[in-house]
């Protein structure tokens, strides 16, 4: 992360209007984390934490705190705009369910239609360093019922977003206050699901989480509910570019690293690991390699691991959905070729008629449809 905070006080009680010439539109971070204030005035439903947001992955983070009525809740909260899933963790009781959302990534930052309304100082500008510019910014769109309100420090600054104000017939009026922004991403894993959830969520749950809360936040953005609850997955997760063993030599392949092309040994290292081998990728590695694991270097020889007592490797097949979603069902351990035939994941689950739910040891990425998967590696 680097090392640029700003630590803005947002009770703008000590504005000061400064007049000056119309500032150009800037273009606001693309990746930062910040403690966030949010708040939705009609249903008197508000929320603070930390946020962590990626606009060019689409996708937030928020350790959040909840605040209805009387009601403290905990929640870890992962919106994946383009997989429209959304993750909420109860920290406290270690319920995850999984929602649906067709809301749209609303980026953070100043529209290109907004208008320049003026400058202002949020605390004082009568002493040295003890007050900090921003430009204030409005769009309005009477078609679509839209009005926002931006405020944001200067470009010789950042153009750090401070606070953004909302309004649609769709969200309602939503109200968010950044603090204590810091440019970058410190731990890129805060966008991957928590795939050990030890507690499946019942309806009655889920109501009880939610009870008076009939939105959800993600960033400025509400989603009216429509959830649709999926049992958490009992598989391990592993990720190939996990810093204990990222630079680890994959395999006798001399340039390759497990973080480079361990996807597919990764993915074995899951099924050994929940199965109850005592392993991980840089332990298996290390077994492939010393007991003839390895074709050409580091080809995974798949059935190798047999030798485990845990698995008892099929072979390489492509069956048609129902008969893989059927084979995960049974506790197989399916392993999808996905991405052109360049990357390998753990099945771990399906929905709908043809998308899987999966465990990716090298991306950001949760469900991979029948389509996207070319063959499997199959382990009973």
């Amino acid at each position: 992360m680097k090392a640029v905070t700003l630590a803005v006080a947002v009770a703008l009680l000590g504005v000061v209007a400064v007049m000056a010439q119309h500032p150009r539109h800037c273009e606001a971070p693309r990746e930062f984390e910040a403690h966030v204030l949010q708040s939705d005035f009609h249903e008197k439903f508000a929320r603070r934490g930390h946020l962590a947001y990626d606009a060019e992955g689409e996708r937030t983070s928020f350790y959040e705190h909840v605040e209805n009525g009387t009601d403290h809740e905990h929640f870890h909260v992962i919106h994946l705009f383009r997989e429209r899933r959304v993750y909420r963790l109860n920290l406290r009781t270690k319920v995850c369910t999984l929602e649906h959302s067709d809301a749209h990534f609303r980026p953070i930052g100043i529209r290109r239609e907004a208008h320049f309304v003026g400058e202002a100082y949020i605390g004082t500008n009568a002493f040295e360093n003890s007050g900090l510019l921003t430009t204030h910014w409005d769009h309005r769109n009477k078609t679509e019922h839209m009005e926002w309100y931006g405020v944001f420090t200067d470009r010789e600054v950042g153009c750090v977003p401070v606070s953004d104000d909302y309004t649609d017939d769709t969200v309602g009026h939503v109200q968010t206050h950044f603090f204590d922004v810091a440019l970058g991403i410190s731990d890129p894993n805060v966008f991957v699901p928590d795939s050990s959830c030890p507690h499946v969520a019942t309806p009655t749950e889920v109501a009880k989480q939610t009870a008076g809360n009939p939105r959800k936040f993600s960033h400025g953005v509400y989603h009216r509910r429509d959830m649709s609850l999926k049992p958490s997955s009992k598989w391990t997760l592993f990720k190939q570019c996990d810093p204990s063993w990222a630079n680890n030599e994959l395999g006798t392949c001399g340039s390759l690293t497990i973080c480079a092309a361990g996807c597919a040994m990764s993915s074995v290292a899951m099924i050994l690991s929940t199965r109850g081998v005592s392993t991980n990728p840089a332990d298996l590695n290390n077994w492939l390699r010393n007991n003839g694991g390895y074709e050409s270097g580091c080809d995974i020889v798949w059935g190798s691991v047999d030798a485990f007592g845990k698995t008892s490797f099929q072979g390489i097949e492509h069956a048609d959905f129902a008969t893989i979603c059927s084979g995960i069902s049974a506790g197989h351990g399916i392993i999808g070729n996905v991405r052109g035939g360049s990357h390998w994941v753990l099945l771990t689950g399906c929905t709908g008629s043809d998308t899987f739910y999966v465990n990716d040891p090298g991306f950001p990425q949760n469900t991979y449809t029948y389509g996207d998967v070319l063959q499997e590696a199959v382990y009973h």
